[in-house]
């Protein structure tokens, strides 16, 4: 009868062990309790993605989370820690419910610069403004969030420029602003200068004029990858007088060495630059004739995509482009003889569309450079 007994109990046993697929485990199961240090019945804790609770004195695994799950004690395998009330929903940060799931997202971050529950972006203040400079020698910020487009004048920028390349009087030809909210000043002279966008002081840089036949140029700064804040400053241009035929290169940030990259097409225009956070490199190319803003190939200079853009009503005084949110924004001044003056307007791009916006005319400014950090939004929201 015992010897029976004793059969019976082992081929229930058996049935149970060998059927059983539920990660959790039963605790009247004695093979799941494991060997180790004595513990107080109903106690809970997490290790390494398991989730176990003290039996008869022994950790017994009750869960095993899956990859991306939080192991909680009281609460098993959830989305989130409520102990820890933000944290990082890929590039979102998040409030953690007292469930352990997430709520609503209180910032986005940059790509890949959500870090514990914070952005961990190296920006300066005002970083993700885009920043204007006129041939008056005006600095202005231009605030697209929300479709504001608001325009403020910061003030009058004063750097020791020498003669222009052209004759006479220095002035600025084309800008961009890097995550310190420093912006990188160039003048028709060759010379950049480094103008802080909270007090307008103003700084040599020290970059070499000239090099490689580089006497002017448009400007962009574009970050090295996604996830990354590591940025490069490429350029567009060659000749002062020759705007139409150019190259395309990189400035080193530290050693502000000059590296040629590839030829540019040949076109009415040359092109400004902009760049974003993700690595892109963008251009626009303006014209009478044929007008149209590309995707760049960061290793030859060529456009990797083309968007056509209607021709320009008359012959183009100055350009300057910057990114923001997705959306690409075209500061033109155009003498139109329709008109019979100058016409400085602001056209917004949306490259999802294909769409053009003008969404600010007849400005009082002849803007030349535009800048905008790495630091901007690259999505809007």
């Amino acid at each position: 009868m015992y010897g029976s007994f004793r059969c019976l109990f082992a081929s229930l046993l058996f049935f149970v062990i060998g059927c059983q697929t539920d990660r959790s485990v039963d605790i009247e199961d004695p093979y799941a309790i494991e060997h180790g240090t004595d513990c107080t019945d109903g106690q809970w804790q997490c290790v390494e993605g398991s989730r176990k609770q003290c039996v008869r004195g022994k950790w017994l695994t009750r869960n095993i989370c899956l990859p991306g799950q939080t192991c909680e004690p009281t609460l098993g395998c959830v989305s989130c820690s409520p102990r820890l009330p933000k944290q990082c929903d890929g590039d979102d940060v998040r409030i953690c419910g007292p469930d352990g799931r997430f709520g609503e997202a209180v910032q986005k971050c940059d790509p890949g610069m959500c870090r514990g529950g914070v952005c961990i972006n190296s920006c300066g203040e005002n970083a993700d403004l885009v920043y204007l400079v006129d041939e008056q020698y005006r600095l202005l910020s231009f605030n697209p969030k929300d479709g504001k487009n608001e325009l403020k004048l910061l003030g009058n920028i004063s750097c020791p420029a020498g003669p222009s390349f052209g004759g006479g009087t220095a002035t600025p030809f084309s800008m961009s602003v890097d995550r310190d909210a420093r912006a990188w000043i160039l003048y028709n002279s060759g010379e950049i200068f480094w103008v802080s966008t909270k007090d307008l002081s103003c700084k040599a840089s020290g970059f070499m004029t000239a090099q490689n036949g580089f006497e002017t140029f448009g400007m962009g700064f574009v970050t090295d990858g996604v996830g990354t804040e590591a940025e490069t400053l490429y350029v567009t241009g060659g000749s002062f007088l020759e705007p139409g035929k150019g190259r395309m290169a990189q400035i080193d940030k530290k050693s502000l060495m000059l590296s040629p990259i590839g030829t540019l097409p040949t076109t009415e225009y040359g092109p400004e630059l902009t760049g974003t956070g993700r690595g892109e490199l963008w251009a626009y190319f303006p014209g009478t004739s044929e007008c149209f803003i590309a995707k760049m190939d960061k290793t030859t200079g060529q456009p990797a995509m083309k968007y056509p853009q209607s021709p320009l009503p008359g012959s183009v005084r100055a350009w300057a482009f910057a990114h923001w949110g997705g959306r690409f924004y075209m500061f033109v001044t155009v003498f139109e003889p329709a008109l019979g003056r100058n016409n400085s307007q602001v056209l917004m791009f949306n490259p999802d569309d294909g769409t053009v916006v003008r969404v600010l005319d007849n400005l009082p400014y002849i803007i030349v450079g535009a800048g905008v950090s790495t630091c901007a939004p690259v999505v809007i929201g």
